[in-house]
């Protein structure tokens, strides 16, 4: 039977109540609701059928249980290049509020031939329950108890074994005994997890060990028709970077904002690209971002990304990437969020037990310990937050967690992990770059969203409101499409298209991108008040004197309350695309070069005080000056702008017109924050 997505009409709604008699009950429909701005906002599918899904259920039955929400976008179903991800949603364990995150591994492409979202309510008290999903739509729970307590990787042979090819989204341990923070895995037999405010414990408080689906995944893509989208993913210098560096090119960026030493940063570098063993990323990905690692001795193989590892690494006086991956090991056999053990386990040390810094063994048994609740694990099992309040120590827990660093990142960072609908981790990944291609390059971004003198200084307040409300709502309608949100930022910074060039090849009817998130948005905020939040936007004490300058909070309130539908001065010029296009429509990627013997019409090197751009792990770029000149100047003779790096000097990002001296020293960083 062929269940290929048909054309964009209602989402497929795969709705099982686990608690039914029997093997559960199952029902397919379409998706409609009775409020038309919910309905037209659900009828998107991805995960904007998933929030409308869980809006709907809480306005029918305020306070009652949220359910579970697995969905996949239009992207997803169409094949398409980098669009291989299941986006998963409910009611955040860690937070109470709303929380949607992205798995990857085939689920996505299996699940779309069988329906749009699958949403489970209810609880089995099946042990090791596994809920199949056949290729026909039909479902059924089986009873596996020896998969309860396993691990993710064990669990997905044994579903193999008995089913053959399948993609499959378990928990560990963690998930099954109530650990707030526990992660969800996807993929195969190096999976790849989501920790987002503890989902994986939202999925096994319904009683699953796993969902399974046998269904064939739809086809990839065929090239025709996508020519110019793959052309252009392959052009980004910054995903060609990310594809390099598997998201551990972000050490550039640590590097230059003084967080990492730029020999311990080299050194770092080293060590994973010694342990590197193979890419991988999403289908059909032409810059793939994930890697997997070779530990020494029996430590087998590791999916790993920058951010767990780093969360596991220096801060908890961990100096070796092996240790780090051995920490990250430990939090995946039993399916807990790295980032939030790490910021937990950091917490703990420097209150409690110092000495157990750089003590690998000690934090490894730790972790194990989380599942039973013992000793320290007992501890650790509510999160980093509910630690800092047992300790007393919550003004630490914003370094612990790394927030604090973001007053770093320039101002619209701060602003965007303070407000952001769908938690912080959205809005920290995706960057602002726009702010260090100067104002010409923010304006052709944003079309006709005004910019105040000085919003191109990231670390002016001016424009961050605005700003952080554009690229809110930019996220949230990639999300809806499956699209891989790093690839729409690739190419967006790198000026290989606009937004209405990017809605063009994502949105499979056309339409407004950014309109669509700003009704998404809208509805998550209506969500989360419903679950709690506070009415007026809650102002850390890390970043309150940032959020009070003028253009920062009371700026973002202005643009986004009262408005569900993008306000009419944000109505934008025709679709262009950015930049000076070749032959083939897109811009030409230079190779750096060292411009310090007369390259680009300059004079003959040396002078006493040439320019140094640094990149880690990569060769010195120099500029001959005998006089200050702005930064972009400077990009442009050494055929770097291109690239639109952030620079820094001495630990400060600069703006575009800031002035460069001779015998500067600038950090360049070509990355996509997150990962």
């Amino acid at each position: 039977m062929d269940r290929t997505p048909p054309e964009p009409g209602p989402p497929r709604i795969l709705r099982v109540d686990l608690a039914a008699p029997g093997n559960g009950a199952a029902a397919v429909g379409a998706w409609s609701d009775a409020d038309p701005a919910l309905d037209r906002v659900g009828r998107a599918a991805g995960s904007a059928v998933g929030l409308a899904v869980l809006l709907a259920a809480e306005r029918a039955r305020p306070g009652g249980d949220p359910p579970f929400v697995v969905s996949v976008g239009r992207c997803v179903g169409r094949g398409l290049p980098t669009a291989a991800r299941a986006t998963v949603a409910s009611r955040a364990p860690l937070t109470g509020l709303f929380a949607e995150g992205h798995v990857g591994g085939g689920f996505g492409r299996r699940l779309a031939r069988v329906c749009d979202a699958l949403v489970l309510a209810g609880r089995t008290d099946l042990p090791g329950a596994v809920l199949v999903v056949g290729a026909d739509g039909g479902v059924r729970l089986d009873a596996h108890p020896e998969l309860a307590g396993a691990d993710p990787v064990a669990v997905q042979r044994g579903l193999e074994a008995e089913h053959g090819p399948c993609a499959t989204l378990r928990v560990g341990a963690a998930g099954e005994s109530g650990v707030r923070f526990a992660s969800l895995a996807g993929g195969g037999h190096e999976p790849s997890f989501v920790g987002r405010g503890g989902l994986g414990h939202a999925f096994g408080s319904r009683g699953l060990k796993a969902v399974c689906v046998t269904a064939p995944e739809v086809p990839p893509a065929g090239a025709e028709g996508h020519e110019e989208l793959l052309a252009a993913l392959a052009a980004s210098p910054r995903l060609v970077a990310r594809g390099e560096g598997g998201t551990y090119e972000l050490l550039d960026a640590y590097a230059a904002r003084g967080e990492v030493g730029r020999e311990a940063g080299a050194r770092l570098l080293g060590e994973v690209r010694a342990a590197g063993a193979e890419r991988r990323g999403c289908r059909g990905c032409p810059t793939p971002c994930g890697w997997v690692f070779e530990r020494g001795g029996d430590g087998g193989r590791q999916h790993a990304r920058f951010s767990a590892t780093h969360a596991l690494g220096p801060a908890l006086g961990l100096s070796s990437f092996d240790d780090s991956l051995a920490l990250l090991a430990a939090c995946d056999r039993i399916g807990v969020d790295a980032k939030e053990i790490g910021a937990a386990l950091a917490l703990y040390c420097r209150e409690r037990e110092p000495s157990a810094l750089g003590d690998r063994a000690r934090l490894e048994a730790w972790i194990e310990d989380l599942v039973a609740r013992q000793a320290e694990g007992a501890l650790f099992a509510q999160g980093a937050a509910a630690l800092a309040r047992e300790l007393g120590c919550e003004d630490e827990l914003p370094a612990a967690r790394g927030e604090a660093a973001a007053l770093e990142g320039g101002l619209a960072a701060v602003l965007g992990q303070c407000v952001s609908s769908n938690g912080a981790d959205p809005m920290r990944t995706f960057p602002f770059l726009m702010e260090a291609g100067g104002r010409a390059r923010m304006e052709a971004l944003l079309g006709d969203v005004s910019l105040p003198p000085g919003a191109e200084d990231p670390g002016g307040p001016a424009g961050k409101g605005r700003l952080v409300w554009w690229h809110e709502n930019l996220i949230a309608a990639v999300d809806v499409t499956g699209f891989c949100a790093f690839s729409a930022a690739g190419l967006l910074a790198d000026g290989l298209c606009d937004v209405d060039g990017l809605a063009s090849w994502i949105l499979a009817e056309g339409g407004d991108l950014l309109a669509l998130g700003a009704e998404v948005v809208a509805f998550r905020r209506e969500l989360n008040r419903c679950w709690g939040a506070p009415e007026e936007t809650e102002r850390p004490a890390w970043a309150r004197d940032a959020l009070d300058q003028p253009g920062m909070l009371d700026e973002y309130l202005a643009w986004r309350e009262g408005a569900r539908t993008v306000p009419e001065p944000i109505r934008r010029a025709p679709p262009q695309r950015l930049g000076g296009p070749n032959a083939s429509g897109l811009r030409n990627a230079t190779a750096p070069r060292d411009v310090s013997e007369g390259a680009g019409g300059l004079a003959p090197a040396p002078y006493a005080h040439p320019v140094r751009l640094r990149r880690l792990g990569r060769d010195e770029v120099e500029v001959a000056l005998d006089e200050a000149c702005p930064l972009h100047e400077v990009l442009d003779l050494a055929d770097l702008a291109a690239e639109m790096p952030s620079v820094y000097r001495d630990g400060k990002r600069l703006a575009a017109d800031d002035l460069v001296h001779p015998g500067d020293a600038l950090d360049l960083v070509v990355a996509i924050a997150g990962g």
